[in-house]
């Protein structure tokens, strides 16, 4: 429905100085018959196939900015957590300043490029991330708990005390 509405789920633009790269990487479901919860982050072969030659005919003076629904890389849930794919999109940029900005969590994170922890060194140079990376909290907070107000939406903190849609 997206696609046919809309277009691509991944693409590409440039937008000033700027070349921004929306990704698609929730790969659902993992399971048949599949369950809510049956999901991973995850881009496939043909869509890592594609950002390796988007990336490939940006000039090297232009920052990239990653956009994908679910991050990148995190570290609330898993001190070992690994985005499928995450070293080969790691690589892609070749050292070009990078930003990558992400959802789907329920709190605000701001790993900035450097940050390592116990449990990356399996995914991670021992420099640490290659760049930022920004996750923007859901607008529902944590799962719509909380009080509701008129208009409509809960008042419900993130996990890390972030409030709904505040970054």
């Amino acid at each position: 429905t997206f696609r046919a509405q809309f277009g691509p789920e991944y693409y590409s633009y440039d937008a000033g100085k700027a070349h921004v790269v929306a990704l698609s990487n929730i790969q659902y479901p993992t399971r048949i018959p599949a369950k809510k919860s049956s999901y991973a982050y995850g881009l496939g072969e043909r869509q890592l196939e594609w950002l390796r030659q988007d990336i490939a005919s940006v000039p090297k003076d232009r920052a990239i900015v990653i956009a994908s629904h679910a991050p990148l890389h995190e570290f609330y849930y898993s001190g070992s957590y690994a985005h499928a794919q995450i070293e080969e999109i790691y690589e892609i940029p070749d050292g070009r300043e990078v930003v990558a900005v992400a959802g789907h969590t329920h709190m605000s994170v701001n790993l900035r490029r450097g940050d390592l922890m116990s449990g990356w060194a399996d995914t991670l140079s021992k420099d640490g991330l290659p760049f930022t990376h920004l996750t923007v909290p859901a607008v529902s907070g944590q799962w719509y708990n909380g009080r509701v107000v008129e208009e409509g939406y809960p008042t419900s903190v993130q996990r890390d005390g972030t409030p709904p849609g505040v970054l």
